[in-house]
């Protein structure tokens, strides 16, 4: 998949779309430009500010390989329920590599529920400073959900970079 994948955001919903780099002069130029068409001094568009690792068709040769092993399924996601469509598995011939099917791993054992409030926070209802957990027994060292595991989550981020509690 390359940047052309996400030029629905804008053409189907009307909203401002930006593909970005990870590094913090990257986020912030992603944001200007977000925020310059939101406001209006920009029309309202899909931009890719990082054509140096993500071109407009992506890596044709990954996606044959992607596509010869996987298949698009419905997936269980942790805290948001079943998505259709949104996980991978693999395709028939390479079945009796599943860990799932191997080791006869049911939903229960694959998500079990837990205190985390990462649902909220992926989906936008919470900010990661409204967690009852968040910064106290959910930390980097001791994280309790994706959002705090992964050093681009978004509890992960808040945590290390700031606790501005923005809208209040």
């Amino acid at each position: 998949m390359g940047a052309d994948a996400f030029q629905f955001v804008t053409d189907k919903f009307q909203i401002p779309a930006v593909v970005s780099g990870f590094e913090a002069e990257e986020i912030k130029c992603g944001i200007y430009n977000l925020l310059d068409q939101i406001e209006g001094r920009k029309p309202v568009a899909f931009s890719n500010l990082y054509e140096r690792c993500v071109s407009a068709t992506g890596n044709k040769l990954a996606q044959q390989y992607m596509n010869e092993v996987y298949k698009a399924e419905d997936g269980y996601w942790r805290g948001i329920g079943l998505v259709p469509n949104s996980a991978l598995g693999l395709q028939e011939k390479y079945k009796r590599l599943d860990a799932k099917n191997k080791f006869n791993l049911s939903e229960k054992v694959l998500f079990k529920s837990s205190v985390c409030q990462c649902s909220e926070i992926i989906l936008g209802i919470k900010a990661p400073y409204e967690c009852k957990q968040f910064g106290l027994s959910c930390t980097p060292e001791t994280p309790l959900g994706p959002c705090m595991i992964s050093s681009e989550g978004a509890c992960s981020a808040h945590y290390k970079y700031g606790r501005v509690a923005f809208g209040k």
